[in-house]
């Protein structure tokens, strides 16, 4: 199917991709992934936790967002409660907890950019900072201990690891995998051990 034959606003953006691609600026369509599901939408969700709903097995926590008030829960502990989740990245709010381990004094601790053009404090970058010298979007990747250049890298929401900007994830094998291979490394290695 060329992109002629693509009929305006069906193409949907992958749950795969970074928070400046979700937002529309560099909107990469599913087809291209293999994708057909979306994370632009933030599902309506209440959870029924009978525990403290502090582990994914929390419907709430796992579509990264605070209980609320329609939720059945017992003795509540989300950690992203009362936190405001549009203003962070997503692995920031996959690792909310080791961002709210972070102390006042740590929080303000300037971090240089990759780009060099300034250091800012680690608070900002918990989220998209944009860096006036080259106009590029940076944030805090709690997986790499390190500054993260969203126009070459993403957090993959399902394994939960920030990933380089070649890698994907397969739902086919539920694995991320490197390149733009399809299928998968990892599908075709699986295929390639089921015909022996």
């Amino acid at each position: 199917m060329g992109h002629d034959s693509i009929v305006p606003g069906t193409l949907k953006t992958c749950p795969t991709m970074n928070r400046s691609q979700a937002e529309g600026k560099a909107a990469l369509p599913c087809w291209i992934f293999g994708i057909s599901t979306f994370m632009t939408s933030i599902k309506s969700t209440t959870c029924r936790c009978k525990g403290a709903c502090d582990s994914r097995r929390c419907a709430c926590l796992k579509n990264g967002k605070g209980c609320e008030s329609g939720c059945r829960c017992q003795g509540c502990q989300n950690p992203l409660n009362g936190v405001d989740v549009s203003k962070l990245s997503a692995c920031a709010v996959q690792n909310i907890r080791r961002l709210k381990a972070l102390t006042e004094d740590e929080l303000n601790t300037l971090v240089e950019l990759p780009c060099g053009h300034s250091k800012v404090p680690l608070r900002e970058l918990t989220g998209d900072y944009h860096c006036s010298g080259c106009n590029e979007a940076y944030w805090y990747s709690f997986c790499w201990n390190g500054v993260a250049q969203d126009s070459c890298s993403w957090h993959c929401e399902v394994c939960g690891q920030c990933r380089d900007w070649r890698e994907w994830h397969c739902d086919d094998c539920n694995r991320c995998t490197y390149g733009v291979s399809l299928p998968c490394q990892n599908c075709e290695r699986r295929n390639d051990r089921m015909m022996w």
